[in-house]
C-alpha cells in the first residue's frame, strides 16, 4: 500500500520537529558546557540526518567538588611540564623538582599556593600553583594550573638569549671515513701508543 502524499507530508513534518528538537538539544548542552571556563574537550560523534555533529563532552581539569590536593608528579604531567607521568616522577626522585623550598617525593602532594621548582636541562622555572588538575588538558588549561613567577621569567630568558649567542660544536658531517681517514684513526687508536 503506497502512503498518500498528506501521510508522508505529515511524516515528513513529524520528522523535522524531532530533528529540530534533537538540534535544539544539542546546541543547548553545548551552550550549557562551554559556560565552564576550563575544560578538557573530548568528541563524540552523534548522528543526525545524513551528517555528523560534534557534540563536546566536558569534563572539568580543575573543579571546586573537595580535591584540595594532587600528587606532584601528576600535578606536573597534567601542567604539561613533562610529557608522561613517569617522567614527571623520575624528575621528582632525581631531585630536579623542589616544593616550597625542599626536596620532594613523586607522591608529595600539591595545594594550591605551593611554590613549585622545576628544572629542565639548563631551564628553570619557579611557578606558584593556582589549580589542583584532575586530568591533563590542552595547553591553554594547563597554563591557568599556575603562574610563574616574574624572576623565573626574566632568568629563562636570560638562558635563551646566553644560548641564542654560544657557538654550536662544529661537527663534520661530510659522511663515512675515507680510507686515509680510516688508517689514520687505526694508528691512533694501536696499542703502545
Amino acid at each position: 500500500m503506497k502512503p498518500t502524499d498528506e501521510q508522508s507530508s505529515k511524516r515528513s513534518s513529524r520528522l523535522s520537529r524531532s530533528k529540530r528538537f534533537k538540534r535544539f538539544e544539542i546546541f543547548e548542552r553545548i551552550e550549557r558546557l562551554l559556560r565552564h571556563r576550563s575544560i578538557a574537550f573530548a568528541r563524540e560523534v552523534s548522528r543526525l540526518d545524513c551528517r555528523h555533529v560534534w557534540i563536546i563532552q566536558a569534563t572539568p581539569m580543575h573543579g571546586d567538588d573537595g580535591d584540595k590536593e594532587t600528587r606532584i608528579d601528576k600535578w606536573l604531567w597534567a601542567a604539561r611540564f613533562f610529557k608522561t607521568r613517569a617522567l614527571a616522577a623520575e624528575a621528582v626522585s632525581g631531585g630536579k623538582v623542589e616544593v616550597n623550598g625542599a626536596r620532594a617525593k613523586p607522591s608529595r602532594a600539591v595545594r594550591p599556593g605551593d611554590e613549585i621548582n622545576v628544572r629542565r636541562g639548563p631551564y628553570e622555572w619557579t611557578v606558584v600553583v593556582r589549580h589542583v588538575a584532575k586530568l591533563r588538558g590542552p595547553a591553554p588549561q594547563a597554563q591557568l594550573l599556575y603562574q610563574e613567577t616574574e624572576a623565573s621569567m626574566r632568568s629563562r630568558e636570560a638562558t635563551i638569549a646566553r644560548r641564542k649567542l654560544e657557538h654550536p660544536p662544529e661537527v663534520d658531517d661530510s659522511g663515512r671515513p675515507s680510507k686515509k681517514d680510516r688508517r689514520a684513526i687505526a694508528r691512533f687508536t694501536r696499542r703502545g701508543w
